[in-house]
């Protein structure tokens, strides 16, 4: 019998599987033509892009942070910020998903925190950017006009339904355990009941979520203009999305290597300069990390001085 390959082993694999289509896309764009797309962005450009390369795990951490609060289980922003740092990182460790994982496990480590509250947090948190990112991709293919989005009142109808049959037994469940019931799953299911109805009118939460990717759209924008990409708002919107879509449904750390080769992809469908997209996606990827990192020094030097 053939032994399975070890964690390490498999996350390794994925990994050079990532480098190696990342070295496919820049081999198929002309490696010229993307060093030189590479170094058209001013770098005097850097700080203010580093800067807003900061504000989605800052937006990341303090949607987080009120999940939770909603949850009646408080903490600080620093902590907050902290552990957001550290399972973004853990991202480019393991395979797609990752960080949620990483996030749960911290903070049991770091807060004493049960997974009755982290596990539907976190499942939250991917749901929200997953819908935001499937809304984004969908509005700007219907704004490009290459490929428009039928608008049928049935479409709306089944949705609208399938929401509801959710909503009311989630809601069932929930009031069930409420009562005593179904005792060893009734925490969980009433923290995630409460996350379902307080999330939907929660304003703080969803203004975290908008200065998260408009913070994403922002920064792209940026580079796109400065690098003389020739695209338009929808484009660009097209081009954050699917990319970020893909890279976090690839089981691939980071997603290394699945968003560029969508980047060039997209380009391609655009009829925009392939080696641009890529190279200005290399740059987003570059940017946001150093914004993280600069996040992470903050917030570790914030708690360590902390009484």
């Amino acid at each position: 019998m053939t032994e399975r390959p070890s964690a390490g082993v498999r996350r390794a694999l994925s990994l050079l599987l990532g480098i190696g289509l990342l070295t496919a896309v820049v081999w198929r764009v002309g490696s010229m033509a993307f060093l030189q797309a590479l170094g058209e962005l001013p770098l005097g450009v850097l700080p203010l892009a580093v800067a807003i390369g900061t504000v989605p795990p800052i937006c990341y951490a303090w949607r987080w942070r009120r999940i939770l609060e909603l949850a009646q289980q408080p903490i600080s922003m620093v902590e907050a910020l902290r552990l957001t740092v550290a399972a973004t990182t853990a991202n480019y460790l393991v395979p797609a998903f990752g960080w949620a994982p990483a996030k749960i496990v911290l903070a049991r480590r770091w807060l004493r925190m049960g997974v009755t509250r982290t596990v539907p947090s976190v499942v939250l948190e991917q749901l929200i950017d997953l819908t935001v990112l499937l809304m984004l991709a969908g509005s700007g293919s219907f704004l490009i006009g290459k490929r428009p989005i039928p608008l049928r009142a049935e479409t709306f109808v089944v949705l609208a339904a399938l929401v509801l049959v959710v909503v009311l037994f989630l809601g069932v469940l929930g009031s069930v355990a409420r009562r005593g019931r179904l005792t060893g799953i009734r925490r969980a299911l009433a923290v995630s009941w409460v996350f379902l109805t307080t999330m939907l009118g929660d304003l703080l939460v969803w203004g975290a979520t908008v200065g998260r990717w408009s913070a994403e759209l922002l920064l792209l924008g940026l580079l796109a203009a400065l690098s003389g990409l020739q695209i338009g708002w929808p484009g660009l919107i097209v081009l954050l999305a699917v990319p970020a879509l893909a890279g976090a449904l690839v089981p691939i750390p980071g997603g290394i290597g699945v968003r560029e080769a969508s980047g060039v992809a997209i380009a391609a469908w655009l009829g925009i300069d392939p080696a641009a997209a890529g190279a200005i996606l290399v740059w987003h990827r570059a940017v946001t990390l150093l914004g993280l990192a600069g996040v992470g020094i903050v917030s570790a030097v914030a708690g360590e001085v902390r009484p």
